[in-house]
């Protein structure tokens, strides 16, 4: 712990440039009252991840062993890889009953989701097809509880930008919260570069009257060029574990935009956070004919970069502290995402490659 003595720092503080450019800064020691700043919270968070796949082969997801050391299937293989095994525990077995608390209607597809998401029972004919739930999900539940002093409630972002075939947006929200008029859905954010404007490019006031900020924008500048002198500032009033906190902050922040601007162009000379490209990745469809002969409308949206994008932003808000819950969708409840441009190899079309069309492989 550092012995400078600086005036504490609100929670909420952010670091603004010219023409109203700010980022936000992590958790400092600065940031805690002085009667507790001896004190290194560790905030409690939770995180919700979805991807809409049908356990049809549960071989390859299930380990076949229990208890620590379990045996990874094909598809848990990337935990030994990662070294991350022995914090991760995997549940199987489970199942939702079809009478009772948090009730389905005992078929396949989206009629099953809002169940697992909120434990609440889907009544009525709205059970056979609707992925709605019909009480507030788990992670609004626990946001009540733990959003404290952060700047979001709760973060929702989804990685495939579009549904491709059902044209229902339900099918990729998994967050619900209780309003004055009843349930509300919490719809995902689909766009890295909207995420990121939303999270870290802050607020761009007035820069339509600055000449001078434009052109820094049209130089692809990065956001932390532009508040480069009150980032030297801020440090001079830090310890040097802050100042650590704040240089390692500033790294993760260059590192992503540079991720960033390398899926487009240079952004054009006009109000737009520094750094971003001139559009997220692509999104295409069309007709297909996956391996069971049928034509069916399968879609893709650079998912696997998209995934890395929104995963880092993820990371970085849980750094600063912005937000203790978030939910992550990886596809919708029913995706049609394009197996072959996605992984190189299937039957064309992923929700059909979950119901068993083609290899285990």
């Amino acid at each position: 712990m550092s012995s400078v003595k600086v005036r504490p720092l609100s929670r909420r503080s952010w670091l603004a440039g010219a023409a109203g450019a700010a980022i936000s800064l992590p958790w400092l020691e600065a940031m805690m009252p002085l009667a507790s700043a001896q004190a290194s919270p560790s905030p409690t968070r939770f995180l919700k991840f979805f991807v809409g796949l049908s356990t049809h082969s549960p071989t390859l997801i299930a380990p076949s062993t229990l208890g620590a050391g379990y045996a990874l299937s094909p598809a848990l293989q990337p935990l030994s890889e990662f070294a991350v095994q022995g914090d991760i525990s995997v549940v199987s077995g489970l199942s939702l009953p079809i009478a009772g608390p948090g009730s389905w209607a005992g078929k396949w597809h989206n009629n099953n989701v809002g169940p697992l998401l909120s434990g609440v029972a889907t009544p009525g004919a709205e059970r056979q097809t609707s992925p709605v739930p019909r009480g507030p999900t788990a992670d609004q539940l626990v946001a009540d509880r733990l959003a404290g002093t952060a700047r979001f409630r709760s973060l929702e972002l989804r990685v495939q930008p579009e549904v491709y075939r059902e044209n229902n947006e339900a099918h990729g929200t998994i967050s619900y919260r209780q309003g004055a008029a009843g349930l509300e859905p919490n719809t995902p954010q689909a766009s890295p570069t909207q995420a990121y404007k939303s999270l870290f490019g802050g607020q761009i006031v007035g820069a339509a009257d600055d000449p001078a900020f434009l052109m820094r924008l049209a130089e692809g500048r990065s956001v932390l060029d532009v508040v480069n002198q009150r980032s030297a500032a801020l440090e001079s009033r830090l310890g040097s574990a802050d100042q650590q906190r704040l240089q390692r902050h500033f790294e993760e922040i260059r590192g992503l935009e540079t991720r960033l601007t390398s899926l487009g162009e240079a952004p054009s000379a006009r109000c737009s956070a520094p750094a971003m490209p001139a559009q997220d990745p692509g999104v295409s469809s069309g007709l297909a004919t996956n391996a069971v002969g049928d034509v069916r409308i399968v879609g893709f949206g650079d998912e696997e970069a998209r995934a890395l994008l929104m995963t880092d932003l993820l990371h970085m808000a849980l750094a600063c502290d912005m937000s203790r819950t978030a939910s992550l969708v990886y596809s919708f409840s029913q995706c049609f995402i394009d197996s072959v441009l996605l992984l190189g190899r299937g039957a064309k079309d992923m929700h059909e490659l979950s119901h068993g069309a083609g290899t285990p492989e």
